[in-house]
């Protein structure tokens, strides 16, 4: 059985400007955790309680052990905070 995961627009390799919807469920569900982690956090205007981060701003911060022990936590409850992660 196949699981559906809804559809969306195209953000990977970079936006689809034509809207065109995925339907193919791992891209869809591919699409979601690439916005959860490249938005920050407030601005998923559908979901402002969903927790988001933007990893791009880690880029060129060095960061401590802690701090990364902490963004690996944080990626993780991001990740894990869509219901249907925990279902693949």
């Amino acid at each position: 059985m196949k699981t559906i995961y809804g559809d969306d627009s195209g953000v990977l390799p970079d936006l689809d400007l034509s809207f065109t919807p995925l339907t193919d469920p791992t891209l869809v569900l591919l699409s979601d955790c690439y916005k959860l982690l490249t938005t920050p956090q407030g601005y998923l205007f559908w979901a402002l309680d969903v927790p988001t981060m933007d990893v791009r701003d880690l880029l060129l911060d060095g960061g401590s052990e802690i701090d990364r022990a902490e963004t690996r936590a944080l990626t993780e409850e991001v990740l894990l905070s869509d219901p249907r992660i925990l279902a693949v």
